[in-house]
């Protein structure tokens, strides 16, 4: 078959990025932003979700925050979050974009008229977008490195040294050896 050319656009959705990594207890500002490439001005409800161990700053309580934004058509229009983290590990943090399009509802980026800041709107919305992103919470303190040794020596004994941490540490077994003993200082 001839080739093809394909061409894939998406005329409205939502962006964000997260650090990698943060540490525990940290703050982070949490840029947004919604593109609107529709043919019409768009009042566009944003809704960030985060799970448990992720805080909303200055929404104590809150596991969902809406902003409420004017996107004129072919603009861009930024927003932003500030997020508390507290607990270790991975968390994914979601953006549910709603716009609904109307060629009256802005004048200079802002919106003209004020409706309900909700997702349950009986509108029927022109473009609608849903990402999710991920942010792994880190201990804080400095990183450590510990180097743990064996020596094998051409009679088969085996000698191990660990630091005091109080961890196993795992050697495999010499093909010859029958016994062993053991010696802890």
């Amino acid at each position: 078959a001839a080739p093809a050319l394909l061409k894939t656009f998406k005329p409205f959705f939502v962006d964000f990025t997260l650090p990698l990594h943060v540490v525990r207890g940290e703050q982070a500002k949490i840029p947004l932003s919604v593109y609107n490439y529709m043919g019409t001005c768009a009042e566009v409800y944003v809704k960030i979700s985060v799970p448990k161990g992720i805080r909303f700053v200055g929404h104590p309580g809150k596991r969902h925050l809406t902003k409420k934004m004017c996107v004129a058509s072919g603009e861009m229009e930024p927003t932003w979050v500030v997020l508390s983290f507290s607990d270790l590990g991975s968390s994914n943090i979601t953006a549910k974009a709603l716009a609904y399009g109307e060629a009256s509802c802005c004048r200079d980026g802002k919106a003209l008229r004020h409706l309900e800041e909700s997702f349950g709107d009986r509108r029927v919305p022109a473009g609608r977008d849903h990402i999710k992103r991920s942010v792994t919470v880190e201990p804080e303190g400095a990183p450590r490195a510990y180097t743990y040794s064996a020596f094998f020596c051409p009679n088969e004994r085996v000698h191990i040294s660990t630091p005091n941490k109080y961890e196993f540490q795992y050697v495999q077994r010499p093909l010859c050896l029958t016994r062993f003993d053991v010696a802890v200082r």
